[in-house]
């Protein structure tokens, strides 16, 4: 109604003063889009505004659907770390069931408990050195005389005889070489390693004299 009256007075007015008239057509017709526009925006609007609602219901569902979600992981995260440590605890528990056992298998077992070291043999002085043990003792001197062979230039095979005094604690209180070695540098060399490399069981004798032969 507004519009035909605006439009009426505009004609009336174009009668009156031609000149006035359009420019208050021209200036009256946005105003009808104010309205249609003032009466389209508030849907507008409206619809604006749940947008917001609907965010702002959206935030806190969200919030508790992330605290939930939150909480159901790290339920699950602890349910499973229960669960594995609970598989963790069997199997732990599993080995220490079999090394447990083994010690008492062990412990039963009597063999081991029977078997016992040999008593030893007394060591105390024999009343007669035996050819093993006077064996025995010149042996610790062979290295050291074979050694003089190579340094005084021995002939392979040559022989030197040696006669040692043997004190009871089992020491070589003297050593000479016999025969046409007696004196050489080759039978003194042999007699010195007896003197001090060979070494006897003690003995109840004070004195023992005993003849060994190195060959070269």
């Amino acid at each position: 109604g507004l519009v035909a009256w605006l439009w009426v007075g505009g004609e009336e007015d174009s009668g009156d003063g031609g000149s006035e008239s359009p420019p208050v057509v021209a200036k009256n017709e946005p105003e009808p889009q104010p309205e249609a526009d003032g009466g389209e925006p508030p849907p507008n609007a409206d619809d604006g505004e749940p947008p917001p609602e609907a965010s702002g219901g959206v935030d806190p569902n969200p919030a508790a659907g992330t605290g939930g979600e939150a909480a159901v992981d790290g339920g699950g995260d602890d349910d499973m770390l229960v669960i594995e440590d609970d598989d963790g605890a069997g199997e732990d528990e599993g080995g220490d069931d079999g090394a447990v056992e083994p010690p008492p298998d062990a412990g039963t077992n009597p063999k081991p408990g029977t078997h016992r070291p040999p008593p030893k043999r007394n060591t105390g002085p024999v009343d007669v050195r035996s050819a093993k043990d006077l064996g025995k003792g010149f042996a610790k001197a062979t290295k050291a005389a074979q050694q003089c062979g190579k340094t005084h230039g021995a002939i392979g095979g040559q022989s030197i005889a040696v006669e040692a005094a043997i004190k009871a604690n089992g020491q070589v209180l003297s050593a000479n070489a016999t025969g046409l070695n007696r004196n050489t540098p080759l039978g003194k060399c042999v007699a010195n390693a007896v003197k001090n490399n060979a070494r006897f069981v003690a003995s109840k004798q004070p004195l023992q004299t005993e003849t060994r032969t190195y060959k070269m």
